[in-house]
């Protein structure tokens, strides 16, 4: 203890002046913990400093024992991040890494990670994080993966790994170093081609092991401030001195007896941001020289920022928005003009009013709203009481980000949201505010959604005249006291279409890898969890929002807008992540948004760098453009293809006539059982006689998995129904057995649902109607049932424990079958046979003279569809080359149809397998296209008979949206040899 306090002392004498500085001193290191903290470097010199990477800061520092690394950084609590270490001074030996352009020739590496360890809290079992590094000695020849390990290090005072910074230590003796000895140093966070020091074209720094003992430089003098603003300062000083040259200077504000780091500079003039208006501030420096020993502080200067200069409101028309700017870069990084080109901004909340001028005075028209959290926070600055509470009375916090998870009923938050934070944004002249976050009890404490929607509610009540951008929020737009459809101008749904991962991501089982790059642009299919909650989503909130007709399409206005229901009309946007090289995603990406009813936005991994393209200019973004893929019949496009017709429970069902419903038919007093959805609900119709009396029973399998749920014994035999769920009588029961063991198939536990749902049956009993909402339709196993999902159900009747009547007649012995209904729909059947194709109005291409006579295709909103025809179709095999880009020049050249002809095929169809084209143009290079290893669905339907081959492709899988447009060519083969080229493409629109 007397330890601590003696170094304690030493140091601020030293701050206050009370040591002589620019003299040798003997047994001087830093005082480093290894425990996360920031404060104990701050007399430490950076090794690396990076540029216009999340990846910022590399330092390095020695005791006696130890040497000791700090990286500082955003996304630094990545699984996996390494530190390259050349300890004998040669780059030709040790292990070369490839990303660097120079060689790192590592002796060295310190592999640092975090480990998962299940903990039970609450009655939940989450992982909890420990932090370890593993140090590995280079056991191969240079440039193959070969290492020994040599020690491990666990826990804080070893190793710590924040999203902000990984600090660690490792023992001298471990790697062979001593006083004198010089180390070469690189970082790598997660495997990153780019987040790494030094950059991929940059120099490795060596850091030589200190002695304890070294001269000081002079202190700065004649400090001064100028260039005062509201929110900075500049602080200027004559440059000091020292014997072996100055490496930089430390610049820091003084609070009364304690100082605080603001920041660091090679030059003799710093900058200070993030300050309040009309404040004084007071200032120290303290240079170090190459050695990384400091000077010790300057005296103080002190200087004051200005007020807050007004900032105008948008004089623009927020009906008429349509391109956002999603950036949260440092104020220094924006660019006015080019952030003015845009109709919304949303940027950092720490953005000055005079940088706000700025671009309004460019674009007076724009709206500019800051960033705030409602749903998460960091510990400090916060009350404990705000967050939920683990089994210990802890805060409850993100493992993958650097803040806790907010109880939105506790009226304290509450309170500081709305007279703290927000008035913040409305003083720095923000024209409203995003609200971050706001999804978080949509995943966790869903009994606490309320307290989110009276929070949103409570700041448009405050704000009436601001406007409210909110992250999520659809689980709050189901109707209720707390719904926010009246209360938000915009909604944001985050990586809609595409986002980006990091290498070496893995399952949720951790088991299989699905990436092994860093990889912008990572899609998942329509058929895989994610993407169908956000359908599930989409469609919530368009149902919530805008005005159908009887037969499913969007009402529209003369000029062909969509029409919003009464106190609905907000804006929803998408935000998806692709890097300036894929501009087909990108185009992509903004025409599923546009056809789905959304405003596209693109951005960059965290937001935090600079927009580094135009998204408008490459996606081809003309909002309501007449004969673009973004004109106003195309807006929620999706819809009028879909038509998700509305039924109305009542006991009638004249309305089934014009849905998409799929149906099975029996001969007893159940004559027929239908089922469609309508996007947030499953909607069913019975035809017999008797329905009206006791003992009907509905039988729904919704995880698409026969082998879990009730298994009943009626259809033993023949078939597994693999129940989830049954409706007795109008009471939706969920089954409680284990859905994965055999015993649990038998045991007939059910549990009522707590919401009820619409069920209803005429006088006669001819006729039974229900409508489940689809939420509520998630079994035990987790799966949850989604308007693109697949479904199995019958229907019974019973007395008592007996079984009475069954549709279908799935008895030993019967040939029927379950009625198996995919919610995703389909013009046609995928069999071979042209029957389906009569009076879809399918473009085609001209007619052929060879065995292949004509290409046709139409679009359903789901899926792609085409059909060869011709005559002895099955001789070969066939290729379907597809140029989904729209451009020539990108590609596969098929040499097939001469020189003056481009193919651009993107993507390729050889017999029902799907590949994407990963060549140069005229090389043979394809790459398969999988399902996710949870998703056992083929990429394509697909037969073939003589007279026609039928494709059935997912639109996504082929980076299609339902209004984009293409081209299709086709050959024959055997082996490598092409046997026909059909000679004209076919181009057309989607979805005709």
């Amino acid at each position: 203890m007397w330890k601590k306090w003696l170094t304690g002392m030493l140091a601020l004498l030293l701050l206050t002046g009370g040591i002589p500085v620019h003299r040798a001193e003997a047994a001087w290191y830093p005082s480093i913990q290894a425990d996360g903290r920031k404060d104990e470097w701050n007399d430490t010199v950076p090794l690396i400093r990076g540029k216009q990477t999340t990846v910022h800061t590399l330092k390095v520092a020695n005791d006696a024992s130890y040497l000791y690394v700090l990286v500082e950084g955003i996304g630094l609590s990545a699984l996996t991040s390494d530190f390259y270490l050349n300890t004998d001074g040669n780059a030709a030996t040790g292990y070369r890494e490839p990303n660097w352009d120079e060689d790192s020739g590592a002796d060295f590496l310190l592999e640092t990670s975090v480990h998962l360890e299940p903990v039970t809290v609450g009655g939940q079992v989450r992982n909890a994080k420990k932090d370890k590094a593993s140090l590995l000695s280079y056991t191969g020849t240079g440039t193959d993966w070969s290492w020994n390990q040599e020690a491990e290090y666990v826990g804080s005072g070893q190793i710590v790994k924040t999203d902000n910074v990984i600090e660690a230590r490792i023992p001298l003796s471990d790697l062979g170093l001593s006083s004198g000895n010089s180390v070469k140093i690189g970082f790598v966070n997660y495997y990153s081609k780019s987040e790494r020091l030094p950059a991929k074209t940059g120099a490795f720094a060596a850091y030589t092991i200190k002695a304890a003992n070294a001269e000081r430089p002079s202190v700065p003098t004649g400090l001064n401030v100028s260039n005062q603003h509201s929110t900075k300062l500049q602080i200027n000083w004559t440059p000091s001195a020292d014997n072996n040259g100055i490496k930089g200077y430390k610049v820091y504000r003084v609070k009364g007896d304690q100082i605080e780091y603001a920041g660091w500079t090679t030059s003799a003039s710093y900058t200070d941001g993030w300050l309040e208006p009309s404040k004084t501030y007071t200032y120290k420096v303290e240079a170090f020289d190459t050695d990384g020993y400091s000077s010790g502080p300057s005296l103080a200067v002190t200087g004051s920022t200005t007020a807050y200069p007004s900032v105008p409101a948008s004089t623009g028309d927020w009906n008429a928005v349509t391109d956002l700017l999603f950036n949260y870069t440092v104020e220094d990084s924006i660019d006015a003009a080019e952030f003015a080109s845009y109709d919304l901004l949303a940027l950092s909340g720490a953005v000055s009013p005079e940088k706000l001028n700025e671009i309004k005075a460019i674009n007076p028209d724009i709206f500019i709203v800051g960033y705030i959290s409602v749903g998460q926070d960091a510990r400090e600055g916060n009350s404990p009481d705000i967050f939920f509470k683990d089994s210990e009375g802890n805060p409850e916090c993100d493992l993958n980000w650097p803040s806790c998870f907010i109880d939105p009923t506790n009226q304290n938050w509450q309170k500081k949201v709305l007279d703290e934070l927000l008035p913040g944004l409305v003083a720095r002249g923000f024209d409203g505010f995003y609200l971050d976050t706001v999804e978080v009890t949509e995943v966790i404490h869903k009994d606490k959604a309320w307290g989110m929607g009276q929070l949103v509610q409570k700041i448009k009540q405050k704000y009436p005249d601001k406007i409210v951008f909110s992250g999520g929020g659809v689980h709050l737009m189901r109707g209720g006291d707390y719904d926010i459809r009246s209360s938000v101008d915009a909604v944001l749904f985050e990586s809609y279409v595409n986002t980006w991962v990091g290498d070496m991501m893995w399952d949720e089982t951790g088991q299989v890898p699905v990436g092994n790059a860093e990889m912008y642009g990572v899609y998942t299919p329509y058929d895989h969890p994610r993407k169908m909650d956000y359908a599930s989503k989409r469609d919530v909130i368009n149902k919530a929002r805008f005005q159908f007709n009887t037969d499913g399409t969007l009402v529209r206005d003369g000029s062909g807008k969509t029409v919003n229901q009464p106190n609905t009309n907000f804006h929803v946007f998408t935000l998806d992540y692709n890097t300036p090289f894929q501009p087909e995603l990108i185009r992509y990406s903004a025409e599923q948004a546009w056809s789905d009813g959304f405003l596209p936005s693109f951005g960059m991994k965290l937001l935090y760098f600079p927009p580094a393209y135009d998204w408008r200019t490459m996606s081809g973004y003309l909002p309501f453009q007449p004969s673009t893929a973004f004109s106003a019949a195309n807006f929620g496009k999706s819809y009028d293809l879909m038509k998700y017709v509305p039924v109305t429970v009542d006991g009638d069902g004249s309305e089934w006539s014009g849905t998409a419903a799929l149906s099975v038919t029996g001969t007893g007093s159940i004559t027929k059982l239908s089922m469609a959805v309508d996007g947030t609900n499953l909607n069913v119709l019975v035809e017999g006689t008797g329905l009206h009396t006791p003992g009907q029973r509905i039988i729904l399998n919704t995880d698409n998995n026969a082998f879990s749920g009730y298994q009943f014994p009626e259809w033993s035999g023949n078939a597994q129904t693999g129940t989830d769920f049954i409706i007795e009588n109008g009471t939706l029961l969920k089954h409680l057995g284990d859905p994965w063991s055999s015993a649990g198939w038998t045991v007939w536990a059910w549990e009522q649902a707590a919401d009820p749902i619409q069920y209803a049956v005429n006088g006669a009993g001819t006729v039974l109607e229900a409508s489940i909402p689809l939420e509520l339709l998630t079994s035990v196993g987790g799966n949850k049932l989604y308007p693109f999902s697949q479904i199995t159900a019958a229907y019974m009747k019973y007395s008592g424990a007996t079984t009475t009547e069954t549709l279908p007649k799935v008895l030993p012995g019967a040939t029927e079958s379950l009625l198996h209904m995919d919610f995703r729909g389909g013009l046609i059947k995928a069999d071979g046979s042209t029957a389906d194709w009569s009076g879809l109005g399918a473009a085609s291409s001209a007619t052929g003279t060879g065995n292949i006579h004509r290409i046709n295709a139409v679009g359903d909103g789901h899926h792609l569809n085409v059909l060869i025809e011709g005559t002895g179709l099955t001789g070969n095999k066939g290729r379907l080359l597809l140029n989904t880009d729209n451009n020539e020049g990108t590609g596969y050249q098929s040499a097939s149809w001469g020189p003056a002809v481009s193919t651009g095929a993107d993507f390729m169809v050889e017999d029902g397998a799907l590949f994407e084209y990963a060549g140069s143009g005229s090389d043979w290079n394809w790459k398969s296209v999988v399902r996710y290893p949870d998703i056992p669905v083929q990429p394509t339907g697909y037969s073939a008979s003589t007279a026609a081959i039928e494709y059935r492709i997912p639109l996504d899988a082929v980076h299609l949206a339902p209004i984009s447009a293409f081209s299709a060519a086709f050959q024959t083969y055997s082996g490598a040899a092409v046997v026909e080229t059909f000679p004209h493409f076919l181009q057309m629109t989607l979805p005709k």
